[in-house]
């Protein structure tokens, strides 16, 4: 038998932009440490938050508050 992929497409809409919302750090990890979303990489790229970077806050409509960095926030602006 042969094997497949399957590729689902979603598509989000910003309700509101948060750029240089906080500062990824020690404070951030240990405030993030026991939640679920541990707001540790961009929502968009997924790329690892560097410590002392800015963050934004990003609103999407029927999903919450995510974390983008800088770059994937001004693509979205």
């Amino acid at each position: 038998m042969k094997s497949f992929t399957i590729t689902t497409v979603k598509t989000y809409t910003p309700i509101w932009i948060r750029s240089e919302f906080s500062s990824y750090g020690e404070g951030w990890k240990r405030v993030r440490a026991n939640l679920s979303y541990k707001a540790d990489r961009c929502f968009w790229c997924d790329r690892m938050f560097d410590d002392g970077e800015s963050i934004a806050l990003i609103a999407l409509l029927k999903v919450g508050n995510k974390v983008f960095c800088e770059n994937c926030a001004n693509k979205l602006k």
